[in-house]
């Protein structure tokens, strides 16, 4: 129940990887997610935040993440999110749906 409400709470963000593209522009590619449930998970969507250095929000925008993740587990999974003006040194990362998965 707790996927339905608040699937942040049981859904942690860590390393993520970055590509710079053309006009100073950085995109996230990837995102390591670790599900601290006992329930799989799939088909992430919420709201990603770009931060500076001290931590300013540099843009917000929707973000999907495609893949699976099992109970547990900790799994990058490819993102896919609008690209942001300049070099952030941080991120937010707020789930918002997923897709729970049958129990094995």
């Amino acid at each position: 129940a707790i996927f339905q409400t608040n699937p942040s709470a049981l859904l942690q963000a860590a390393a993520w990887q970055v590509e710079k593209e053309a006009g100073n522009y950085t995109r996230v590619t990837t995102i390591s997610w670790t599900n601290r449930s006992n329930i799989g998970v799939a088909d992430l969507e919420g709201e990603f935040s770009y931060l500076d250095g001290n931590g300013a929000v540099m843009a917000t925008v929707p973000f999907t993440a495609e893949g699976e993740i099992g109970p547990g587990e900790t799994k990058a999974l490819k993102v896919y999110v609008a690209a942001v003006a300049g070099t952030p040194m941080r991120m937010h990362v707020q789930v918002e749906m997923v897709r729970v998965l049958p129990a094995q």
